[in-house]
């Protein structure tokens, strides 16, 4: 496969990607309440004006001749690290908020399994101890992703108080964790 094809290729799979990821952002903000949709509707629309530039300089590379498609790439670039940026820019503080808390539930599900590999290793009588507090602290983390579903459908009136309860079984589930590392680790 030549260059150009592969690139475009490349490009045009990001351009579906994007294309998907602002139609369900449109999604939600025709489902949400007044005060939001208007944030997510001026955020769409800025998010639009980036995808079509992007998009015209795709359909320029395309039509240009394998030996001047070059030309353009630069330009290309460009319009697909804008249109990111103004992704990562525009978002609410919750969706950040609600991106960390994702990464750290992957975080806790690994440290289990991890330590339920060891336990496993581990004599009879600490293989027990350990599963039961294993299972403990994975009976923690399910709740907190059980919240984070809850912080997704909120509206901004409930989030306040869904992060402070969030924040409260994270840093019980920090504290089961540290508890757990002295004892077996």
């Amino acid at each position: 496969m030549a260059l150009k094809e592969a690139y475009q290729e490349k490009v045009e799979a990001q351009l579906r990607e994007w294309t998907a990821r602002i139609n369900e952002l449109k999604a939600k903000a025709d489902g949400a309440k007044a005060d939001a949709k208007i944030e997510m509707y001026k955020r769409l629309e800025v998010l639009r004006a980036k995808q079509e530039v992007a998009q015209a300089k795709f359909q320029e590379l395309k039509q240009r001749g394998a030996d001047k498609w070059e030309e353009i790439r630069p330009s290309l670039d460009k319009a697909m690290d804008d249109l990111k940026t103004t992704w990562k820019s525009t978002r609410s503080q919750g969706e950040h908020y609600q991106e960390e808390i994702e990464a750290q539930i992957k975080e806790w599900a690994t440290k289990l399994n991890e330590m339920t590999a060891k336990a496993q290793q581990a004599s009879a009588e600490v293989k027990a101890k350990m599963l039961k507090e294993i299972a403990e602290i994975r009976d923690r983390k399910d709740e907190l992703q059980q919240k984070l579903t809850e912080l997704k459908s909120a509206g901004a009136e409930k989030w306040e108080s869904l992060e402070a309860s969030f924040e409260k079984g994270m840093e019980g589930l920090k504290k089961r964790w540290d508890s757990f590392k002295t004892k077996y680790l």
